[in-house]
């Protein structure tokens, strides 16, 4: 009757756990880790203790994951057992360490009034020295006089989103979908000369006990309730000053919010507040820290986000969420490989992404960094991903939850830019790649994987959510995000553990809230956009049908990995054969009316007729000069960058008129396009293809160069900005040229599209144009970021960079100027422009820091000095022969004189992130490459010491590479 017992108790157990487990026989519960880290021995010493709950009554072998260390003896129970250690790559899969059950261990019995058996309590002791992966030690440097901010002694774990990085320091079980809860008692003794050595783990500080028998010697307890996988648990080591909490703006800790705190040394601790605190500012606001923001977002606003009057009126409560950890850490640490390792409720961070109110660049990629961060503890520590093949979820899920948050703080310009960038990233590496979802891809993963797949998950998901809302359910992802959030917090409540993120299980609930008509559209989608790989590359044309009325279109569907996925093993079935989906196009017809029409994506090649609403065959559509618009349909669609406050005059069009009050109107050679387009056959101002946004695609469409500069002087959305300055580009003229003049002037552009023109207006700077893009570039930087000289000519203004768009727009037009080519060269009067406005730099009075707008104008001198490809002639085999006019071997010597300067500048002031060097790095390495300067690689050796920051030793190590 007890084997009976047994036997139904198993296949009760079972069904709460996948087929591999219950195969394995036993369930990862809990585990408690007890270990002296001594820094400057660079070891771990101590042993653990891993709670399993047996499934069955016959186990005889318990497998666990260890690497690197020295295992001195395993019990299970108190009792000895034997074990075998096997590190091949196969045995990583399934455990490295066997262990056998001991003989005194004659059978697992069951509790006493509980439906489970007793639990196997396995204790390993080990020692790690000196690891080569899964934790860094970081010494402290002799000299730390000289070189103060690089001598603080650090430990710290290297995490990973997938299994393998923990096991390198501690046995573990680290398999993708095994989680407990954890217990860490890790000791640590202080190093003289040095702050107190503080340990920060993930979870919650339990207590910390001074050592009564060995002196500076302390121990941290930390508790981690909730169920981690181990590839998140996280430590670190240094000695930090006092812990430093955000509080709230209440005085009590609000519901469902963790309690945050930053760990700095006391060298950077003056850089913490400003990269807290709301627009750098040294003193906090009555919003406290941006980071408060965010968390709300997540917890509260989100929630409210999810209830929408039309859905919701018999249930007008959402519930909200809450932070998944009871504390929130973020520490900062020197040496990192990565900017930012993260862990359960703790962040291990690079020291360089710190920052303070000087610095401009720095504030995005740090809050992006950190937000990305902070939504990975929702999806993909607090509910996992279930397999290697769901990753893609986990990642999706983050990103895209992130990227909300984005766009209500940056704006709609700035998300819709960033994630058409991402597209065309997607498109460029989507070849030779696996689908998101598969069991054909190698395992692990690498790192170039994984990019890739934190890369386009979250614009699948975009693409998925637009899918939804036009299926008609309105809320699309976000949604589905709360539903799954909603159900691990209540599966928390009851005493259970969240579940796992399925492929399977997320498209059936994206399924279910949809019309059962409408679901086959998302059964196509799955299996071209995650099970399938690729993206589509749309090849487009359209004609006037003056018979039918109608505009038709032409389209030809091909897959960026088709053409060569027959290279690889396992890709030739994989590649998507035809996308299928709809579209949007518009229209804009002689009567200034914009059409959209919404057409179905479905064959490889086929055709599309739009009805065409203007009543007449040929209309007499000419291109006004600067396509001026009526005051009254500029009030009713203002800008979407101008505000009421506002006071400033703006011209009646998109594109601002330099010229029109200048005394010296020939100097800006401005040339219209009805000066140059006579013909009045085409029956359409201008067509938009995807004018809904809504697809991952390359897509080639022509139109006539004067069609996209309408377009962009009177659209008002920021890709059709993005599109028409891409297009313009590959059409240069003095009419092109004059048209991205005028964007690259008018502040109601946003402002990376102002630089996106200025970039493009270097493709008309060639001598069949009389170099009128460089003529304007320049004129455009005298005009606005100069002063006239009495003598004739112009000095540099003292930089002003409190306009923080005017910035990114005035560094832009040098980097643009560099990229000008003749014949493969750089004009020489653009190498002498660039040198004189880096002479004479002057930042004195101003409030901001010029070490980015510095390193840029360096990096465009020495762009102006690197010829073309098609402009090196192979001399030998080792000499590459090219025409460098003495005029430029002067401005060569200007140049290196010039960079010593800078040079110097940094040795006694220093520089952000040692920018100026990094980038003076870059240039003389691109000069020595291009036969201009003697290669001397000795240089670099000195760079690539330990003691110079992370970012001159990364570069200098791979310029030295790139030489030997």
């Amino acid at each position: 009757m007890l084997e009976t017992k047994k036997t139904d108790l198993f296949t009760r157990l079972k069904v709460y756990v996948d087929d591999e487990t219950a195969e394995r026989g036993y369930v990862y519960s809990h585990q408690k880790v007890d270990v002296q880290i001594d820094i400057l021995n660079q070891t771990i010493k101590g042993y653990t203790e891993i709670s399993i709950k047996p499934l069955r009554f016959d186990i005889d072998v318990i497998r666990l994951h260890c690497r690197q260390c020295r295992i001195s003896s395993i019990k299970v129970n108190d009792y000895l057992a034997d074990f075998e250690i096997n590190e091949s790559e196969d045995a990583g899969i399934v455990g490295e360490i066997t262990v056998y059950l001991p003989d005194e261990i004659t059978e697992i019995t069951i509790v006493n009034g509980a439906e489970e058996w007793v639990p196997l309590i396995v204790r390993v002791d080990f020692i790690l020295e000196k690891p080569k992966a899964g934790v860094h030690f970081k010494l402290p440097d002799d000299d730390k006089q000289k070189y103060k901010s690089q001598c603080d002694p650090y430990m710290f774990t290297i995490n990973s989103p997938l299994p393998g990085a923990t096991r390198c320091w501690l046995p573990c079980l680290d398999r993708i979908r095994d989680r407990c809860s954890w217990d860490f008692f890790i000791t640590v003794s202080d190093i003289e000369g040095f702050n107190p050595i503080m340990v920060v783990c993930s979870g919650n500080l339990v207590k910390m006990t001074n050592s009564s028998t060995t002196p500076n010697q302390r121990t941290f307890h930390y508790n981690q309730p909730t169920a981690v996988p181990a590839q998140y648990v996280g430590v670190v080591c240094g000695p930090f000053v006092d812990p430093f909490v955000l509080d709230y703006p209440q005085e009590a800790l609000p519901p469902n919010r963790p309690k945050i705190i930053a760990y700095i040394s006391e060298e950077w601790q003056n850089w913490l507040i400003p990269t807290l605190y709301p627009d750098g500012d040294d003193e906090p606001t009555e919003d406290t820290y941006w980071i408060h923001r965010a968390m709300d977002y997540f917890i509260e606003e989100y929630s409210k986000f999810n209830l929408h009057p039309e859905f919701d009126k018999n249930n007008p409560t959402v519930k909200p969420g809450s932070f998944p950890f009871k504390r929130f850490q973020i520490v900062f640490v020197d040496h990192s490989y990565s900017e930012i390792n993260v862990c359960a409720g703790l962040l291990i961070c690079r020291l360089n992404i710190l920052y303070n109110k000087c610095i401009i660049d720095q504030k995005e990629k740090t809050r992006h960094a950190l937000i990305t961060a902070l939504t990975q503890q929702w999806f993909g520590i607090f509910i996992p991903p279930y397999s290697w093949r769901d990753y893609w979820l986990a990642a999706g899920l983050s990103n895209f939850w992130a990227s909300m948050y984005f766009q209500k703080v940056c704006g709609i310009s700035e998300s819709r830019y960033r994630r058409k960038k991402d597209i065309e990233l997607v498109c460029e590496l989507d070849v030779n790649r696996y689908p998101l979802c598969t069991l054909d891809i190698p395992l692990p993963f690498q790192s170039k994987d994984i990019e890739f797949i934190n890369l386009k998950a979250p614009l699948v998901l975009w693409m998925l959510n637009k899918r939804m809302t036009f299926l008609d359910y309105r809320r699309g992802i976000p949604g589905i995000i709360y539903l799954f959030l909603n159900g691990a917090k209540e599966d928390v409540d009851q005493g259970k553990r969240p579940g796992f993120l399925h492929t399977e299980e997320f498209l059936e609930t994206c399924k279910s809230v949809i019309r059962q008509e409408l679901r086959n559209e998302i059964k196509k989608f799955e299996k071209q956009w995650i099970y399938g790989s690729g993206c589509p590359k749309f090849k487009i044309r359209a004609t006037f049908n003056r018979k039918k009325l109608a505009v038709e279109f032409k389209f030809e569907q091909s897959n960026t990995n088709a053409s060569n996925s027959d290279s690889v093993s396992g890709l030739q079935s994989t590649h998507t054969p035809r996308f299928t989906g709809h579209m949007d196009i518009a229209v804009k017809e002689p009567d200034g009316l914009e059409y959209i029409h919404t057409i179905y994506v479905q064959e490889k090649r086929e055709s599309h007729s739009l009805f065409y609403h203007t009543k007449y065959k040929r209309s007499k559509l000419g291109i006004r000069p600067h396509m001026r618009r009526e005051r009254s349909i500029l009030e009713a669609h203002p800008p979407s960058n101008v505000f009421d406050e506002d006071q400033r005059d703006y011209p009646l069009q998109w594109g601002m008129d330099p010229e029109s009050d200048s005394e010296d109107l020939p100097d800006w050679k401005i040339q219209e396009w009805v000066q140059e387009y006579n013909s009045t056959s085409d029956q359409w101002e201008w067509i938009r293809v995807d004018d809904a946004f809504s697809w991952i695609a390359i897509i080639d469409f022509e139109q006539d160069d004067y069609m996209w500069a309408a377009l962009l002087e009177s659209s008002r959305d920021v890709i059709a900005h993005y599109e028409a300055i891409k297009a313009l580009s590959n059409k240069p003229s003095r009419a092109c040229s004059t048209t991205l003049m005028r964007t690259v002037r008018d502040w109601r552009y946003y402002y990376r599209i102002r630089m996106d023109a200025a970039l493009a207006m270097a493709k008309c700077a060639t001598s069949d144009l009389d170099f009128i893009g460089i003529t304007q570039l320049m004129k455009i930087y005298e005009t606005d970021y100069c002063e006239p000289r009495s003598e004739g000519g112009f000095f540099p203004k003292i930089n002003d960079f409190s306009d923080w768009e005017e910035y990114y727009v005035q560094r832009a037009i040098p980097y643009a100027l560099s990229c000008a080519r003749d014949s493969g060269n750089t004009p020489s009067h653009v190498k002498e422009y660039i040198l004189y406005l880096l002479s004479w730099n002057d930042n004195q009075t101003n409030m901001y820091s010029d070490d980015y707008f510095v390193s840029n104008l360096v990096e465009s001198l020495g762009n102006t000095f690197i010829p073309d490809d098609d402009q090196i002639q192979e001399g030998s085999a080792d000499v590459e022969v090219f025409d460098f006019a003495s005029q430029s071997r002067d401005h060569l010597e200007e140049t290196l004189e010039t960079l010593e300067r800078y040079f110097s500048r940094h040795e006694l002031f220093g520089s952000y992130q040692a920018l100026i060097v990094v980038a003076i790095i870059k240039v003389r390495m691109h000069l020595m490459l291009n036969q201009l300067i003697p290669l001397d690689g000795r240089e670099f050796i000195i760079h690539a010491r330990l003691v110079n920051f992370i970012f001159i030793r990364n570069y200098s190590n791979y310029f030295y590479l790139l030489h030997i």
